[in-house]
């Protein structure tokens, strides 16, 4: 994820495997649990340049792609309930998962125009979501603007992404 030529590449072949990509969960993650004065700067970049950077290398990339070809799109971006608060001996990552939520807030906003919807959640209430049927999965608000997105599109996606991963490692 911190590699551009990657993340391309990753684009491209998704695109070629299934015709159309219209939802990207981003769910990037790294830490080090230790007191911050411990940490050298390598270690913080290493953290920010996982979660922060691959998430916004991925979404731009795909973003860009969506608001050219006119796609209609849906990001979730996961984050962490110290994106909010901020967190003891876990600084590097806590900077990182705030600087998604912000970046998810402010795309949010500036590329609703484009139908693409982007939101952010904790891991917690995904599976929350994950564990209910469609029928109990309301449309979910998101922004100031009521900017809506439908949760079973995403589920959709991740279902054949599941079923396609499934295929790959199948026993012959």
């Amino acid at each position: 994820v911190r590699n551009i030529d990657e993340v391309n590449n990753v684009i491209k072949k998704s695109f070629d495997e299934f015709g159309k990509v219209d939802c990207l969960v981003n769910n990037a993650a790294g830490n080090f649990i230790s007191p911050t004065e411990r940490l050298s700067t390598r270690a913080f970049d290493a953290i920010i340049d996982i979660v922060l950077k691959g998430t916004i290398n991925f979404t731009l990339t795909l973003g860009k792609k969506w608001i050219k070809e006119k796609i209609d799109a849906n990001v979730l971006n996961i984050v962490t309930t110290y994106a909010w608060t901020g967190s003891g001996y876990v600084v590097p990552s806590a900077c990182a998962k705030a600087g998604v939520l912000s970046m998810t807030r402010s795309l949010a906003v500036e590329w609703a125009k484009y139908n693409i919807r982007l939101n952010a959640s904790e891991i917690k209430r995904v599976n929350i979501l994950l564990n209910k049927t469609r029928e109990e999965i309301p449309t979910l608000y998101v922004t100031k603007a009521q900017q809506q997105t439908d949760i079973s599109r995403v589920l959709e996606v991740l279902d054949k992404m599941e079923q396609k991963i499934d295929k790959l490692f199948e026993v012959k």
